[in-house]
């Protein structure tokens, strides 16, 4: 959300963010000059106050295009509701994440909401595929790949001496929120199935005291860290597990950082890379993780000609100020109709 702000045009049109944000977020969008209406926060499904101070705030806004960021499924549909009701006259929704409904209420839910939706973004066909199976694609749906604002990379060595790992060692690791789903064991435990390596593992979450139980010597836990995507290059290989990712921004990182990309075989993240084009594609498996790693630790040549390729992709395809023109494109569709 903050990326496309950042990039639309100004000209043409006026952004305000409504809803809830983090620190840095808010931050941002103060730099940006953006104003933000906060919601208070939705204490259960029947919080009346809390979709009356968002209708209040659309109304009040009288936006000619609303449109709802969606984390997940089933995330800001009081907002939604609100736009909805206000009859706003171009609802649009980005599905971040498909997933399931919870039970039939809120399965019913969904399909109401998605009536008032004239346009659905996905940013790959895999989330389309999810929505379509479980029966939450809207009317109408299109796709636009995430943009990513390049991090100001911090070199090797450097981010090596930041993060207290030796300058010559063979370095593996991620970067994700340290959610089960997320599969952030697999990536420690590469410490044991890859003998020799240190595992650098960025990011915070309810598993980081079960990782850290979990890690051994050559295990370094960050936790979380702003400069995190700028410290990717510390790194020989890059592992995403997560079976279940859309489009992760992280992958993108580190694909445009020059570091070579090891993703589950499943999810969108199979969608991104191209198997021994621009990265491996592995078994979800501590065995499968091990031997794609394995694979780009001992062939140098290998490993330089996926890395090259990820970045000179994410160069052409990952550009925020692209994927803001298309969105762009499709705001001014919907105004005149077609």
């Amino acid at each position: 959300m903050a990326t496309l702000v950042e990039h639309l045009d100004r000209r043409r049109f006026e952004p305000v963010v409504l809803g809830r944000a983090p620190g840095p977020v808010r931050r941002a969008l103060a730099d940006l000059d953006v104003e933000m209406v906060e919601f208070p926060q939705v204490t259960s499904k029947w919080d009346l106050r809390a979709l009356g101070s968002s209708l209040t705030a659309v109304r009040r806004l009288r936006p000619r295009i609303f449109h709802n960021m969606q984390s997940h499924s089933f995330s800001g549909q009081y907002a939604l509701a609100s736009a909805i009701l206000a009859r706003v006259p171009q609802v649009v929704v980005t599905a971040h994440m498909p997933t399931p409904a919870a039970n039939r209420r809120q399965h019913r839910l969904g399909v109401a909401l998605r009536r008032g939706v004239d346009l659905q973004i996905v940013p790959g066909e895999w989330a389309r595929r999810e929505l379509a199976r479980m029966g939450q694609l809207a009317r109408r749906t299109v796709t636009v790949p995430n943009g990513i604002d390049m991090p100001d990379f911090v070199p090797r060595a450097k981010s090596r001496e930041i993060l207290g790992v030796a300058r010559d060692a063979a370095v593996v690791g991620g970067l994700m929120r340290l959610e089960v789903y997320k599969r952030p064991d697999l990536v420690v435990d590469l410490a044991r199935t890859v003998p020799g390596v240190t595992v650098v593992l960025f990011g915070e979450g309810p598993e980081l005291d079960a990782l850290a139980a979990q890690a051994r010597e050559n295990v370094v836990l960050t936790g979380f860290r702003a400069d995190a995507a700028a410290l990717v290059r510390a790194l020989d290989v890059f592992v995403h597990p997560c079976p279940t990712d859309n489009q992760p921004l992280a992958v993108l990182e580190a694909m445009a950082s020059g570091v070579p990309v090891v993703v589950a075989d499943r999810g969108g993240v199979s969608d991104m890379v191209d198997h021994e084009g621009n990265g491996l594609v592995a078994e979800v498996s501590s065995e499968g993780l091990a031997t794609a790693v394995k694979r780009l630790l001992e062939d140098r040549d290998l490993s330089d000609r996926l890395s090259g390729a990820a970045a000179a992709q994410t160069e052409r395809e990952a550009d925020p100020r692209l994927m803001a023109r298309r969105v762009e494109a499709l705001y001014e569709r919907g105004w005149d109709g077609t």
